[in-house]
């Protein structure tokens, strides 16, 4: 239980954030997170290429069920954890997870 406690609790960074154990977003973000990223990869996998315009990310998280309100949070949060660089103004480069 202490565990679990911690994971919910424990912010993108992993930092202890107790005001999650209130709005109980600890885990569901981190899972926004992975199957944004998931959906990118596959997508640029399919395309051959890494460069994503802001509306084409868009597109692939509502295909891959993320809510709306939560895509600008989810692809500052990558962002800033160099996942998903921004290129320029609307362009956001994937970086590989593999080499």
């Amino acid at each position: 239980m202490k565990l679990s406690m911690m994971d919910t609790m424990t912010d993108e960074f992993g930092q202890l954030d107790l005001s999650r154990s209130h709005m109980g977003s600890g885990m569901s973000q981190r899972n926004l997170a992975k199957r944004l990223v998931s959906a990118l990869q596959r997508e640029g996998e399919r395309m051959q290429k890494n460069i994503f315009h802001l509306d084409e990310i868009k597109q692939i998280g509502r295909m891959a069920q993320i809510p709306g309100e939560k895509m600008f949070d989810l692809i500052s949060s990558l962002n800033n954890q160099g996942f998903l660089i921004k290129k320029s103004g609307k362009v956001y480069q994937m970086l590989s997870l593999d080499g």
